[in-house]
């Protein structure tokens, strides 16, 4: 799998801050976010559509549902 921009960036703020236990990765693209330590973190939008109540709502159920997630990213 390859790496992309999201866990270039991510990761490493990530990785500085443990304090942070709750994370929305909210993005058009889904490339390289299937299947890993991310994808339980992302909230997939739309080039076209942008951001909608729809998204806002799904962001909301991620860090509710991130109580159930374990907080290393390793």
């Amino acid at each position: 799998i390859g790496v992309t921009g999201v866990q270039t960036c991510a990761l490493p703020i990530l990785e500085e801050h443990p304090e942070v236990t709750k994370y929305i990765i909210i993005d058009d693209a889904i490339d390289g976010l299937q299947d890993n330590e991310l994808s339980p973190h992302h909230c997939q939008t739309d080039q076209t559509d942008g951001f909608l109540t729809s998204h806002y709502h799904a962001a909301v159920k991620i860090l509710e549902d991130q109580d159930e997630l374990p907080v290393s990213i390793n």
